[in-house]
């Protein structure tokens, strides 16, 4: 009899412990579940605010793209940037109880505030109109991309081996539960099997005394079947809590594969009317040089056209000596040279009035090449700004290409994770399946045990 309630007294021990656990794991698993996806939500504003600062910078360089204002832009891009560090603080919260991973989110934290300051200034000079400020600031924000993409890999990393250990040390519980059932089995069993040869050696005793043991431990085998049908059902439920909790995770993660998908394509549409931009920008500076030939052409005339107008210059300075001589001859000639002396006078003003048209002509020839140079002059400008325009729009095709790639990658990585949390919400599944199995069996022995009473 004493080793009866011993006996039931392990076994509602033994329940109590095990739901204990199971219950502990279940509260990790979910958290972790919830940290992987604030994570990869995480993920997502880090390349939504990348996103932002190109957009920016592409309003700037050409405000006749269909792409908003400026000011939208930039808050849009304050929007994540909040929301990034509220997935950040949610994590920290979440997992308090890991001290590695609450190292890594306070690690995360300094670098997250220099990528969302370096996009601010950024973005303020965009909205002051100095895109060549904002231009060069993006190196700088590259860089704090780059670094804290770095950090976030890393936590990526540390939590998605958390999420390994936990579901692990879940597997190994439910293992460790089932070969303590299958030996709490055979341990009554085999009590039973002893009770029965005492029983037998003992019938020389009292028939009524036997009768009152065999009641009493019946009574507590009732009452301890009674505690295991009572634990196997909180187990049960338990297990279909986290079973609902594991869908909706997945629902979740589809929500957020479709929105990576959309960024994915939005990237895309950046990257097509990046190339537009750059194959408007060499069609421009294509033009601009066309027309800087022309221009030197012109100035190669205007200097030809003032060396024709100094021969002539040179011509009615000679005609004007020739009528100064002729005119002397006719004075010596006497009246005979009187009617040659006046054509010499018409041809001495005819000289003049020549040498002054070449002065005025040359005037505004020098006028038209000192045009002519300040032209060339503001073409070499203008092609000058139309290659630096290019370089940027270049740079621009080339990031957004980059942001295209990194969407793709994070579409397939977040597909990968959704078959893992499909195969997670199975196992649960499964383990929801055979905690009911133990529930009706605690059940079906606590009714057996009142059929002995």
């Amino acid at each position: 009899m004493l080793a009866n309630i011993g006996f039931c007294a392990f076994v509602g021990l033994a329940a109590l412990w095990a739901t204990y656990s199971l219950g502990n794991s279940s509260q990790e698993l979910v958290k972790s579940s919830v940290s992987i996806r604030n994570h990869l939500e995480g993920d997502m504003m880090h390349d939504a605010i990348r996103g932002d600062v190109l957009k920016i910078l592409l309003q700037v360089e050409d405000p006749s793209l269909e792409l908003g204002a400026v000011k939208e832009s930039i808050s849009e891009l304050k929007e994540h940037s909040e929301h990034f560090k509220e997935l950040i603080e949610e994590n920290t919260r979440l997992l308090s109880n890991n001290p590695k991973l609450t190292s890594s989110f306070n690690d995360v934290k300094p670098v997250l505030e220099n990528y969302i300051e370096s996009a601010n200034q950024l973005a303020i000079s965009a909205e002051k109109g100095d895109k060549y400020a904002a231009i060069s600031k993006l190196s700088m924000f590259m860089k704090a991309f780059e670094s804290l993409e770095e950090q976030m890999e890393n936590v990526s990393e540390q939590i998605e081996a958390e999420g390994k250990k936990i579901d692990q040390e879940s597997q190994s519980l439910i293992s460790k539960f089932s070969i303590g059932v299958i030996i709490l089995l055979i341990s009554g069993l085999c009590l039973g099997i002893v009770t029965i040869v005492y029983v037998q050696k003992s019938i020389t005793n009292s028939l009524v005394s036997l009768l009152e043991n065999i009641s009493s431990a019946s009574g507590q085998l009732g009452h301890s079947a009674n505690q295991i049908a009572s634990s196997s059902q909180a187990l049960a439920q338990g297990a279909t809590e986290q079973a609902s909790s594991l869908e909706e995770t997945a629902a979740s993660l589809e929500e957020v594969s479709s929105m990576v998908k959309s960024n994915s394509d939005n990237a895309q549409q950046a990257n097509n009317l990046t190339n537009m931009v750059y194959s408007l920008s060499e069609k421009g500076r294509d033009s601009m040089k066309q027309m800087s030939e022309s221009i030197n052409d012109i100035k190669k005339a205007a200097d030809e056209t003032a060396e024709i107008i100094k021969t002539i210059d040179d011509i009615a300075f000679q005609t004007n000596l020739l009528a100064l001589n002729a005119a002397v001859e006719a004075a010596r000639a006497g009246d005979a040279g009187k009617g040659f002396s006046v054509v010499a006078e018409e041809v001495r003003k005819l000289a003049q009035h020549s040498a002054d048209a070449a002065r005025n002509t040359a005037t505004k020839i020098r006028r038209s090449k000192e045009l002519a140079d300040r032209g060339v002059s503001v073409s070499n400008e203008v092609s000058g700004a139309l290659q630096e325009i290019n370089t940027s729009s270049q740079k621009a095709a080339d990031l957004v290409k980059e942001i295209a790639a990194a969407s793709s990658e994070q579409t397939t990585g977040i597909e990968q994770v959704n078959i893992a949390v499909s195969e997670l919400d199975k196992v649960t599944q499964r383990n929801a399946a055979s905690a009911e199995e133990s529930a009706a069996t605690g059940q079906e022995l606590m009714a057996q045990a009142r059929s002995v009473n």
